[in-house]
């Protein structure tokens, strides 16, 4: 059943959601998607109902920066004093010549707790990966892991001309509707928060502007 809204949808959440959503993608960040397979259902279904446009802009501390966030792209309760270590969002990112859009599920976080995936391309997935080179959008070398560690399947992309490259490790799975690709990736947001991204197909086809876009809509949430 479509969700009116984010505030609606948190309704039905557990109080330690937002925590769990957090951990989990901190640590598959470092280690393999699996973890979160359990994850890839139920965010699809929050991201088909969410509001197109920002809603009513609520301020917020999160891990001692302050963030300016639309109510309405917020999982997490509404109710708290806002003050928190993390905060999880799902942000529709438009992109020219697609006719709907690409949903991003976002956790923010302290910049200690999340290495951003641009250090662990040099520090460790390229001491991860496997001979060989995938196929993939234009733009972006694909190297798959070595099936260790829970690396199985998966592969990481990255723009190897940029100084502040893309990279994203994205893994391809089987859902209720068939076959889906999953990407994870952590950026900088502002000078101390870190932003663990999860998205599928369109985003990772449409890199480069899902990537200038959405990089601006966070970067607009801790502007003064």
């Amino acid at each position: 059943m479509a969700m009116a809204s984010a505030a609606g949808a948190t309704k039905s959440l557990p109080r330690n959601f937002g925590y769990n959503v957090g951990l989990i993608l901190i640590v598959v960040a470092l280690a393999g998607l699996g973890a979160a397979y359990l994850l890839v259902d139920f965010t699809r279904t929050i991201g088909d109902g969410m509001p197109e446009q920002p809603g009513d802009i609520r301020s917020l501390t999160v891990g001692g920066t302050a963030v300016n966030v639309p109510t309405n792209w917020m999982l997490d309760d509404l109710s708290d004093s806002g003050f928190r270590d993390s905060l999880d969002l799902v942000i529709p990112v438009a992109i020219e010549g697609l006719d709907r859009r690409v949903r991003a599920a976002v956790t923010l976080v302290p910049r200690s707790r999340a290495p951003l995936s641009a250090t662990l391309l040099d520090t460790l997935y390229i001491h991860r990966f496997a001979s060989g080179q995938a196929q993939g959008p234009r733009g972006l070398v694909g190297k798959p892991l070595r099936a260790e560690s829970g690396y199985q399947d998966e592969t990481v992309w990255y723009d190897p001309l940029s100084p502040r490259p893309y990279v994203a490790k994205c893994l391809e799975i089987d859902t209720v509707d068939g076959k889906a690709l999953e990407c994870l990736r952590t950026i900088a947001v502002g000078d101390r928060l870190s932003a663990i991204i999860r998205y599928g197909e369109e985003g990772h086809a449409n890199w480069r502007a899902f990537d200038t876009r959405l990089r601006a809509a966070l970067e607009a949430m801790v502007k003064v």
